[in-house]
């Protein structure tokens, strides 16, 4: 798949090289030029805070955030969560209702992540109903 870069990719691609390298050029500048002082400090601790950004941005960019299928990412959550909920029934030797209904609700998330699969911005809620609160053992349950 050749896709187009995104023109937010190629801005961060770009910034974060450029201020990581002006964060330097400027320390070297205001340790070699400029005498010991007020005003040295001041310049170093610029190009600091601009060295400091560049590495942020190039390990932690903030403007890549292109997710164009946010209804699948969270219809995607939703189902990890239902499966992490399924793996502590079982483990925990829950009632097979509980189990039950998680394998139901499974399902229903399954068909969700397949009906938003390749719809971009989809909405983001997923059809299937929200979980009810697990009762603690010795709640009425007999």
């Amino acid at each position: 798949m050749n896709r187009k870069t995104t023109w937010r990719r190629r801005v961060n691609r770009t910034i974060a090289p450029i201020s990581a390298i002006l964060g330097v050029v400027t320390i070297f500048f205001a340790t070699i030029v400029l005498e010991k002082g007020l005003g040295m400090v001041c310049v170093v601790a610029a190009g600091v805070f601009c060295l400091e950004a560049g590495v942020w941005y190039m390990v932690n960019p903030v403007l890549t955030d292109e997710r164009r299928y946010t209804g699948l990412r969270k219809a995607l959550d939703h189902f990890i969560d239902l499966v992490r909920r399924l793996n502590q029934a079982v483990a925990g030797h829950e009632a097979s209702q509980e189990v039950e209904a998680l394998h139901t609700e499974i399902t229903q998330a399954a068909e969700d992540i397949c009906r938003l699969a390749g719809t971009p911005d989809a909405p983001a809620e997923p059809q299937t109903p929200a979980p009810e609160p697990a009762l603690a053992k010795g709640d009425g349950q007999g």
